[in-house]
């Protein structure tokens, strides 16, 4: 596996986010990925907790490349 130090930014339009998910974190050694949805981030954070997914940071509001987005880590 090559492990990627750093990725910056990239924008991929995919069909499957499922194999998408799996080629991030099996083959670029990725453990956290960046999406955009529509849903709102209580929508969002209920999600993760029903999946048991951890949220290591409080939402943050931050300007991105689309403008002003909410992000989890």
């Amino acid at each position: 596996m090559i492990l990627t130090k750093k990725l910056h930014h990239l924008i991929s339009i995919v069909n499957n986010i499922e194999q998408t998910v799996e080629f991030y974190i099996n083959v670029l050694g990725r453990k956290a990925v960046r999406f955009v949805t529509e849903k709102t981030i209580e929508k969002v954070l209920n999600h993760f907790g029903f999946h048991k997914v951890s949220v290591e940071e409080v939402p943050l509001t931050r300007m991105g490349s689309l403008g002003i987005l909410t992000y989890i880590y």
